[in-house]
């Protein structure tokens, strides 16, 4: 009778078990907060360093250091209700925005950034709110707050010290929709979810692809649902964004999960396909190898890291030996860097290896290394400076060791 009891609980465990375990929700980061924290999570953001990821919690912002598990209350000392968390590209300090209320009403707000490190706090732009930085930190978009002054968007370049306003209140469609708007790698584009008209009471958000010198805007066809809280990843092919849908009448939200769009071939699927628990406000690694996302459960908002199985493939195996020699391509140090960065590397044997560095669009920048290297661990040093010895400009660029038929790459982001 105990043996039949027991197999009829090991049943009704797989029953309940095996559904949750098939979907592949990745690493669970378990976040220790204090039990008054309302567990509503909104944004992630991952830090450039790759030691940090921040996130607001019932617009109280934290950071979480995956190193060392510890969690730092950011906005401790903030009386007004802060959001939208984004690294420095030096990975210092994280910007925020607080609201400050007008009445009854949330009226005036900025962006400010505290230091991590320091908890020093210093104002960065009045009358603006969910900003970002572009890949390279050279510039930062942010949305621009006085709706009377007919500008949604800004862009503040750091090299020139000026801005460029976006104005998307007289389009039809689209229409300027208070979500955070982030650059495109190459800095030729900002993403950003604006109003659509439809029949329904509630406006559609679809995200639009809006040209920086021209202003010109194409539709990013990637669902049925809202689409927000997009962000591209560090080589560009792909944006990862939260599709949400609400129900037409009662207006409860029916469906949240994280999409990943490729931008070169129009693919479309979610992060965790069939999920049974909501899914959003996913981050990109430095790498572009993983995403930090938000899974809600029935006891709140919990982070998650997952591999993204689509990743620009590091390797590509050799077929001219039946076992490929196994070089190995370390991250370089620092990263991000400026204006120079070491590169370390190790060969498995003694023979001819070449390391050079390309631009995201796959040209050729700097060919550093290029004949017989001895077995062991190497190191080079990058100066930022193409083949004719002139500084390239800031951004991501590709490092490619070749070994016979053996190729590893690895992502640099040069800042100024």
């Amino acid at each position: 009778m105990r043996a039949v009891s027991i197999s009829i609980f090991l049943i009704m465990f797989m029953v309940i078990v095996i559904p949750i375990c098939a979907q592949d929700y990745g690493t669970h980061i378990p976040l220790y907060l204090d039990e008054s924290v309302e567990r509503s999570f909104w944004r992630t953001d991952w830090s450039p360093d790759g030691k940090w990821i921040a996130f607001d919690v019932s617009y109280k912002i934290f950071a979480y250091n995956l190193e060392n598990g510890e969690i730092i209350h950011i906005t401790n000392d903030i009386e007004e209700r802060c959001g939208y968390p984004c690294f420095t590209p030096d990975s210092q300090e994280i910007s925020f925005s607080p609201l400050y209320e007008d009445g009854q009403k949330f009226g005036h707000s900025t962006v400010e950034a505290i230091n991590i490190y320091t908890g020093e706090h210093r104002l960065m732009f009045d009358n603006a709110y969910a900003g970002s930085w572009s890949y390279d930190g050279s510039y930062f978009i942010y949305n621009y707050y006085p709706a009377e002054k007919n500008r949604n968007y800004a862009i503040f370049d750091y090299d020139s010290d000026e801005t460029t306003y976006y104005n998307y209140s007289s389009f039809d469609p689209p229409k300027f929709g208070n979500y955070p708007a982030r650059m495109s790698p190459d800095n030729t584009y900002f993403i950003s979810p604006l109003k659509a008209h439809n029949e329904r009471k509630n406006p559609v958000y679809l995200l639009y692809r809006v040209d920086i010198d021209s202003s010109d805007t194409i539709q990013m066809d990637m669902g049925s649902g809202d689409i927000v809280y997009a962000e591209y990843s560090p080589d560009g092919i792909w944006v990862a964004y939260t599709e949400k849908m609400c129900d037409s009448i009662t207006g409860k939200l029916s469906y949240l999960n994280v999409g990943m769009y490729n931008t070169e071939t129009g693919e479309i699927f979610d992060l965790v396909p069939d999920s049974e628990y909501y899914i959003s406000s996913a981050s990109w690694s430095p790498d572009g190898t993983k995403l930090c996302y938000i899974l809600r459960t029935e006891n709140g908002g919990e982070l998650y890291i997952k591999d993204f199985e689509y990743a620009s493939e590091p390797t590509c195996v050799s077929h001219a030996k039946d076992t490929p020699v196994n070089i190995v391509l370390h991250s370089n140090f620092p990263n991000p860097f400026n204006p120079s960065t070491t590169i370390e590397f190790t060969l498995p044997e003694a023979g001819f290896a070449d390391l050079a560095i390309y631009n995201v669009m796959g040209q050729k920048v700097r060919e550093l290394i290029s004949g017989q290297m001895n077995q062991g661990i190497h190191s080079i040093n990058w100066d930022g400076r193409n083949e004719q010895g002139l500084p390239v400009s800031a951004g991501v660029y590709v490092s490619r060791l070749r070994m016979e038929d053996v190729v590893r790459t690895g992502r640099m982001m040069l800042i100024k």
